[in-house]
């Protein structure tokens, strides 16, 4: 630290402290810190706001955090919620829930487990995204790896090896709900690139593969282009030295190292949500109605108890047998195929 530290602040329920040089800084509830704070260790469990810059060598935020500066840390955990409207130079970032950064990213590893937006550049060695990435500048990394739920963006993505994967995976009956991932980037260089569902004026490459989803203005390959039936190029240029190698053509499979995602179809559709959700409300309409007319005629001849009790189970089973079934219908015919733009 830059100063010698002057103790440790705990904040239990509700308080403000201000700012300075701390050896531990510890919030459990709701707390603000007044100014600029630099501390050995900062965490946060619950409702916290920083109204300055902070500086840590360990920070860890669970629930609400919010620093009005930068911040500079060693280690940066967060969950939850955390909102840094300056910039952020770290050694390691592990993000789960939303975060948001208003200025330039810079460290040595990036990982973001739900939603990550960035106001400018993100430069690190290693950057990994499973759920939605923005990035407002260029995202710069070694090694670029995204799992996109929903739409991820970036003005340009430059890098080593590059895996832009389209999610929205799960089971039949926990997809039907969910948005399929994909790409908007301006430009994409590196040395191995891999996308799907991608949107780009310009990829280049040493080898570049394109998988279903993917529309592309001009690719620029040196070694090997790979494209599969469902991606659509409109200029491809060989860059490279000698004579122009034959553009491979055929399904692409994913990248070894994602084994987690191997079982999503490439080719996957993309579900209406509405729609399946009136077909499930229709099927439990039906249901209703039915249990309703069989307790009129029941109810008499059996006794109140009796008869609800059976009403009970038979709305369980109605459910399953007429509900199960029109929410399927409703997924399947919600169904729309990636396009090529």
């Amino acid at each position: 630290m830059t100063t010698q530290p002057r103790g440790s602040v705990h904040i239990s329920g509700s308080g403000t402290a201000a700012g300075g040089c701390y050896e531990e800084v510890t919030i459990s509830g709701s707390g603000k810190l007044a100014g600029d704070v630099e501390a050995e260790r900062l965490r946060v469990s619950g409702a916290a706001k920083a109204l300055g810059n902070v500086k840590a060598g360990t920070l860890k935020a669970s629930g609400a955090f919010r620093v009005a500066g930068q911040v500079e840390a060693e280690e940066f955990r967060c969950s939850g919620s955390a909102k840094v409207e300056g910039g952020a130079r770290v050694t390691v970032l592990h993000a789960s829930g939303a975060l948001k950064v208003g200025g330039d990213v810079s460290g040595k590893e990036v990982e973001i487990s739900g939603a990550g937006t960035f106001g400018g550049d993100v430069a690190a060695e290693h950057f990994r995204c499973d759920g939605r990435a923005r990035v407002e500048g260029l995202l710069n990394a070694d090694t670029v790896e995204i799992i996109s739920e929903g739409l991820s963006s970036a003005r340009e993505i430059g890098g080593g090896e590059i895996r832009l994967l389209a999610g929205g995976g799960g089971g039949l009956l926990c997809r039907w709900w969910r948005r399929e991932g994909s790409f908007e980037v301006e430009t994409i260089e590196g040395d191995d690139v891999y996308a799907e569902a991608t949107k780009a004026a310009m990829v280049r490459g040493r080898g570049v593969t394109l998988g279903p989803g993917c529309s592309i203005g001009t690719v620029e390959y040196s070694e090997s282009l790979h494209l599969d039936p469902g991606a659509a190029v409109e200029n491809a240029t060989y860059t490279g030295s000698g004579p122009t190698p034959e553009v491979i053509t055929g399904a692409v499979t994913r990248p070894e190292g994602w084994a987690r995602r191997q079982g999503l179809p490439l080719h996957g559709p993309m579900r209406n949500p509405v729609v399946a959700l009136l077909a499930a409300a229709l099927g439990l309409i039906i249901a209703v109605v039915v249990v309703a007319l069989v307790l009129t005629v029941v109810l008499p001849a059996v006794g109140l108890v009796v008869g609800l009790v059976l009403g009970l189970v038979g709305l369980v089973l109605l459910l399953v047998i007429v509900g199960l079934p029109f929410l399927l219908l409703g997924a399947a015919f919600s169904h729309r195929r990636r396009g090529r733009g």
